[in-house]
């Protein structure tokens, strides 16, 4: 990966500082990015479980924040073996996005959320590289985090809805 793309596509993030920004309900996005991908659990057979822990908001970009939950979910349901199962849990402290699909080495772990990158398991897709990538930056402009950690099986991303010291 070179700086120039890196750069290129956070130049692209930054344009994000001109929208507006909102209170976005969590649980009724969640809603609209699981129903919105249905059809694809559904040709990949795998169960896609909401558990929130109480009704909430976030001051987010409503549009940023469907792709970020969009990208997560279908990174899991991409990943996921047939008949397989993701859990997506939000509360008012975060996010998180669990996965039963073969994890990442160590390597590859180390190399999440970099553009046009993709693990092993993601070779012979026809995909991008780009949907963590998206993820991480769109967590970035909120001044959120988001961690990656490898569950053998299955992965686990977390969003931190706590916002950075700058």
């Amino acid at each position: 990966m070179d700086r120039k793309t890196d750069a290129g596509a956070e130049r692209a993030f930054d344009a994000m500082r001109f929208y507006l920004f909102e209170q976005v309900d969590v649980g009724d996005a969640l809603r609209a990015a699981v129903s919105q991908l249905h059809a694809h659990a559904q040709r990949h057979a795998v169960e896609v479980e909401v558990i929130q822990t109480a009704d909430f908001t976030r001051h987010a970009h409503r549009s940023a924040f469907m792709v970020l939950l969009k990208a997560l979910l279908e990174n899991a349901i991409q990943f996921s073996p047939r008949h397989g199962k993701v859990t997506v849990t939000a509360s008012p402290q975060g996010l998180s996005v669990r996965d039963n699909g073969p994890g990442m080495s160590a390597d590859e772990l180390a190399r999440v959320g970099r553009w046009f990158w993709r693990g092993a398991a993601g070779q012979a897709s026809f995909r991008a590289g780009i949907g963590l990538a998206v993820a991480g930056a769109t967590v970035a402009r909120h001044g959120w985090t988001l961690h990656a950690a490898n569950l053998r099986p299955g992965m686990l991303f977390v969003v931190s809805w706590r916002r950075l010291s700058r």
